[in-house]
């Protein structure tokens, strides 16, 4: 950790009802210092730390730069008073110093931290390195002899690591008489013939990087300061007086520093229990202040360690002591100690990790009992998560001081800013001193990251009366974007004002600003009329205004200066104002203006007093008595005052302003006199004594529920009050309602009823009771009195906001009536009239058939169907049965509102006279499978013969005998062949699609439906058409109030027709086995016939003797043809033939 820079990046105003800001002047007299150093554009963190320092009535503001040169720091002095407003870069060294070998100030980082007294000015840089090494770990066993590691030239083992310690940042803290000498510099860290701590404990202690807190004490000049790296970052903090070194380094381990390097680092604490070790990496010294925490001469000492406690952190309190044990001076470490008073842990558990509680702290009095209290930061606080772990709001938690240097937390005082995301309320919190002349100091704590756009902001808290109040007085904005403004903070008293200045750096944009407090004039009043009550009849009035009539008294202010820094002339605006109420109603008196002649319920005057001067002023008021009046609140007259920006308020300074705490304004009241006894309190009894709540119809209206989805959305509230005793004065009735109606108009007794309230339910209070409960509520007046034995009708019209569904089943709107005084009987002043609500929707249903007429959508295609084909007995298949059909129905939702888990009742005949008339091949809904309640069973070859009791699905035993009576009626009316096939006529099924249909406005879902209908059954009753009934179903939460609008049928019937095919012309067809029968009687004929022409030698052939002759034997051919013959004639006649014959 090189310093807190490099690791932690640390309204209109209401207070006390009290209408001014603070005093500080954030405009025209702040002063503006930039950077004089800043050359390459590079931030120098001007303004990283802050300090004032007075010497001789001339103020200088000490400015640190730690990130000037390449991290080598700088100090400025700049002029605060008078014109010139120069800074001077201060000299912070000696060149004759033999502390460090190379005289470098390189990289030391000067200005961290700054302190200043009476005659001194302390700043830190704990980057200071280079110092001598003189202890056993640079030792030379071979040599005997030290090793300087500034002459090493080898690089062997013991050489680097020596070497390595010419780096170790051990810090120093330079001390200046004034801005111009240089005095020495306080390097506890490093005691050149003292024994001193272990390099590997404190080599990086980084000094002065949390803190440097200085006093004087007995000529000498003390110091605590913190060394945060010491320790490997355990942290720890040390006294010197005068540049020596006088206590030990005190950490939270609280183990003495003058052993070895085990004493502390490994110390067996530490080691106990690794995992539950909590002190290691503490950082304590990060933040410091001195304090009055016991009443000693000598000061104590807070000081933070953000990361104890596994990082909860905590705050370490201290008290000084000295022991000179009869010496008068100090040379020795135990001389001084630090003694541990007490530890503060972190009081809140923030919910967005660590909290770096402890990285500020104030010490103020607040309960005044002269013992300081503290005030503790916790910047990363988080109260709520947000995009990253935390938010980083922020908080300061006070802690009161009991005297005895324990702190016990006030909850009650916590400080929040404005719970900024990302602000890091708290980064800096400091004791202002009495900013505002009360007599009691005054905090401000920065938030660099907080105020508009976070560019950074310093909020100012008062102390009052014991408490420091939780709400800031002031919040001074950053003049300058992305500057860190409110990093340091720092105040005194500069110039002849008795008001603090108040320095304020912004180190990112390399500027700091200077604000003044303004002057304040503190003015008390004492008001007085010549009554306190007036009468409300107005045949009492005693004058007129305009043939208006009114009650008149006298009215007088006596006003006195009571400042103690006033200019010794000042001008102030007074406001006289009547009758000014929270509800901004109209004004109920009004004050004569003896200027214009005119009543007016606003009086402003322009004085011009001296300091300590008194002044009166005298008007008349008038008072309304009219029938309207509210008489049951007092009416309030008041005076406040405003500080003019004029010549005599703002001298060569910041403009004077009024007392913030003092009397900014007086009151009086005057009440109005009722007739109820001497007591003025009347004794009422208010009574509801009848409610209702109609629909509006057009011009009529019913009481029937109000139906969502309907375009009925208005209704009307109808109450009757009654008064039964004495006159009710201000009587009003309070309507609550819930939030999905609006209300539209409100009238009593036909007249618009005036509203005290209108809004929601849970912003209404009424005295310091906040109403519970939702919804919304009105408040308005029924009459002003009512009296004995009057009644009030009042008529509420609402309108329903669109709602997809009701929250409800019923509606409250519940009735209240009061009025001031005393009711004799409370029991009948409230009711609850109920509205029911259902839900209207449109489903329709039918068929999927493009290019028809809209009438037409009920009706299928026609069904056509042979009558002289033989049907089959017993099909094993759907097609076997007969034609099958498909639909696509079309389920619609044309209402207002979405339809939800939606049901569908299929209704089909499924036999006429016991004989099959369907099978379903299909029932589905976009894919999703109906059930078919056993409709199937039985009917196919295969199946269980013995079919079960059929479902009828939602049909009670009653309503079975009722259609069964009804189809016998029908039977008698018709003959066996009915025209129509229905549930009159045949046995009903109802198959289900349960719980399937999500439907939005507009919506249509696809209802799909395949069966065969029954060859045999067309055949045998020869019908026109078959009806299908399709019932939507309302189910879910809501299904009990949800109906179809009367327009839209509750079960639409589709029509199946059915058609006989017409006869054709055509020959029958022949079957296969007959033209093959035929093909071989006609070939066996054929075989008949040729066998007759060969018998009758149709086949022979005639041979010539005039042909080619033959060769062989001759004449042989005439032997064959005798052969021929005789076997032509059918035997051979006894001639034999053999091969010699041809020869």
């Amino acid at each position: 950790m090189l310093l807190k820079a490099l690791t932690f990046q640390l309204v209109v105003v209401m207070l006390l009802n009290m209408v001014l800001a603070f005093n500080i002047d954030s405009d025209s007299n702040r002063i503006e210092f930039i950077d004089p150093l800043l050359s390459d554009g590079n931030t120098n963190l001007f303004g990283y730390a802050l300090g004032f320092y007075k010497k001789n009535d001339d103020a200088r503001l000490i400015i640190g730069a730690p990130m000037y040169d390449n991290k080598t720091g700088a100090l400025l002095s700049c002029r605060v008073n008078g014109d010139d407003k120069s800074c001077f870069h201060m000299n912070a060294t000696n060149p004759n110093s033999e502390e460090r070998q190379d005289q470098t100030l390189k990289g030391e980082a000067l200005g961290i931290s700054i302190s200043t007294t009476d005659n001194s000015i302390i700043a830190c840089a704990p980057l200071a390195h280079g110092f001598r090494i003189k202890n056993g770990k640079c030792f030379n066993e071979t040599s005997q002899s030290f090793i300087d590691p500034y002459t090493l030239n080898t690089t062997n083992k013991l050489a680097k690591s020596c070497y390595s310690r010419r780096n170790y940042f051990m810090g120093r803290c330079p001390v200046f008489t004034d801005e111009t000498s240089y005095k020495y510099s306080e390097v506890p860290c490093y005691q050149n013939s003292q024994p001193h701590p272990g390099i590997s404990n404190y080599a990086n202690c980084l000094l002065g990087n949390g803190n440097v807190q200085s006093f004087n004490s007995n000529g000498s000049l003390y110091q605590f300061i913190s060394t945060s790296g010491s320790g490997k970052y355990t942290g720890a903090l040390v006294t010197t007086a005068d540049g020596e070194k006088i206590s030990n380094f005190m950490n939270v381990l609280d183990i003495d520093d003058m052993g070895s390097d085990k004493d502390f680092i490994n110390n067996g604490k530490v080691f106990a229990d690794k995992l539950e070790y909590t002190n290691r990496s503490s950082l304590l010294g990060y933040s410091s202040i001195k304090g009055n925490f016991t009443g000693k001469s000598l000061p104590g000492l807070a000081s933070g360690a953000p990361r104890s406690q596994i990082f909860d952190g905590e705050v370490m309190v201290y008290q000084l002591e000295i022991n000179l044990n009869g010496n008068l001076t100090i040379s020795k470490d135990d001389d001084t100690k630090l003694v541990l008073m007490d530890r503060i842990p972190n009081p809140v558990t923030s919910k967005g990790g660590p909290t770096m509680y402890g990285a500020s702290l104030a010490a103020i009095d607040i309960n005044g009992d002269g013992f300081q209290d503290l005030a503790i930061g916790a910047p990363l606080f988080s109260d709520q998560f947000g995009n990253r772990i935390g938010q980083d709001e922020g908080r300061v938690f006070i802690f009161i001081n009991n005297g005895k240097a324990q702190f016990d937390y006030e909850v009650n005082m916590t400080l929040t800013g404005e719970k900024q995301e990302a602000a890091r309320f708290g980064s800096s919190i400091t004791n202002i001193g009495d900013v505002n002349g009360d007599g009691t100091d005054d905090l401000a704590v920065g938030a660099p990251w907080g105020g508009k756009d976070g560019n950074g902001a310093v909020y100012i808290y008062n102390v009052r009366d014991g408490k420091i109040v939780d709400v800031p007085s002031q919040i001074l904005h950053a003049p300058v974007p992305n500057g860190f403004f409110g990093h340091s903070i720092t105040s005194s008293v500069i110039d002849t004002r008795v008001y603090p200045a108040i320095a304020i750096s912004a180190p990112n944009s390399n500027r700091v600003f200077v604000y003044k407090a303004k002057t304040i004039i503190t003015l008390k009043d004492n008001l007085w009329v010549d009554r306190v009550t007036v009468p409300t009849d107005i045949n009492d009035a005693n004058c007129e205004y305009k043939e208006t009539k009114y009650e008149c008294i006298y009215f007088q202010a006596n006003i006195q200066d009571e400042s103690t820094n006033a200019p010794e002339t000042f001008d102030v605006e007074i406001q006289f104002r009547t009758d000014v109420r929270e509800s901004g109603e109209g004004s109920r008196a009004f004050i004569f203006d003896n200027v214009t002649q005119t009543l007016t319920s606003n009086l402003v005057r322009n004085v011009t007093f001296k300091r300590g001067e008194k002044k009166l002023y005298r008007h008349k008021l008038y008072f309304s008595i009219a029938r309207a009046t509210n008489f049951e609140e007092a009416v309030s007259l008041t005076t406040s005052y405003k500080a003019a920006d004029t010549k005599n308020n703002c001298g060569d300074g910041p403009c004077a302003i009024l007392d913030q705490f003092g009397t900014q304004k007086g009151a009086i009241e005057v009440k109005y006199l009722r007739q109820c006894g001497t007591d003025q309190i009347c004794d009422v009894n208010l009574d509801i004594i009848s409610s209702e709540i109609r629909v509006l119809k057009g011009a009529s209206s019913v009481v029937e529920p109000l139906y969502i989805g309907s375009f009925n959305n208005e209704v009307k509230l109808i109450a009757n009050v009654k008064n039964w005793n004495e006159s009710a004065y201000q009587a009003k009735m309070t309507i609550h309602f819930h939030e999905d109606f609006t209300l539209l108009s409100l009238t009593a007794n036909t007249i618009n009823a005036k509203r005290e309230y209108d809004g929601l339910a849970a912003n209404y209070t009424e005295g310091n009771t906040t109403f519970n409960g939702t919804g919304n509520l009105v408040k308005f007046l029924l009459d002003n009195p009512i009296l004995e034995n009057e009644v009030v009708t009042v008529e509420a019209q609402f309108i329903v906001k669109y709602l997809a569904k009701p929250k409800f089943f019923e509606y409250p709107f519940k009735l209240h009536v009061n009025s001031t005084g005393h009711d004799a009987n409370a029991t009948n002043n409230d009711v609850t009239v109920d509205l029911p609500m259902k839900i209207q929707t449109c489903v329709q249903i039918s068929l999927d058939q493009a290019d028809v007429e809209s009438e037409k959508r009920i009706k299928a295609q026609v069904l056509v169907y042979n009558d002289t084909q033989k049907p089959i007995s017993k099909p094993s298949t759907a097609r076997e049965a007969g034609p099958i059909v498909s639909y696509n129905i079309l389920v619609q939702n044309s209402g207002r509102v979405p339809i939800e888990n939606m049901s569908l009742d299929v209704t089909l005949v499924d036999k006429v006279q016991n004989q099959n008339l369907i099978y379903i091949s299909d029932l589905s809904i976009e894919g999703r499978p109906c059930l078919l309640n056993n409709i199937n069973v039985g009917k196919l070859t295969g199946d269980n013969d013995i079919q079960p009791q059929l479902r009828r699905t939602n049909e009670t035993t009653k309503d079975i005998t009722a259609r069964r009576k009804r189809r016998a009626t029908h039977a008698q009316l018709t003959d066996t062949r009915p025209p129509i096939i229905d549930c009159l006529n045949g046995d009903c099924v109802t198959m289900t699609c349960e719980n399937v249909l999500n439907v939005p406005v507009d919506g249509i879902q696809r209802l799909r439906l395949t069966m065969a209908v029954y060859l045999e059954t067309l055949q045998k009753f020869e019908s026109e058409e078959m009806v299908i009934q399709v019932t939507p179903r309302f189910g879910g939460e809501y299904g009990t109030v949800t109906e179809q609008a009367n327009e839209c049928p509750t079960t639409i019937e589709l029509r199946q027709p059915f058609k006989k095919s017409e006869p054709i012309l055509i020959a029958r067809r022949v079957e296969w086995w007959v033209i093959l029968v035929a093909i071989v009687g006609a070939l066996i004929i054929l075989d008949i016939f040729c066998v007759i022409l060969y018998r009758i030698g149709f086949f022979k052939r005639q041979r010539y003797e005039d042909t080619q002759p033959l060769t062989g034997t001759p004449n042989a051919h005439i032997a064959y043809m005798e052969k021929y013959k005789h076997k032509g004639n059918g035997g051979d006649d006894g001639i034999s033939t053999t091969s010699s014959d041809f020869d």
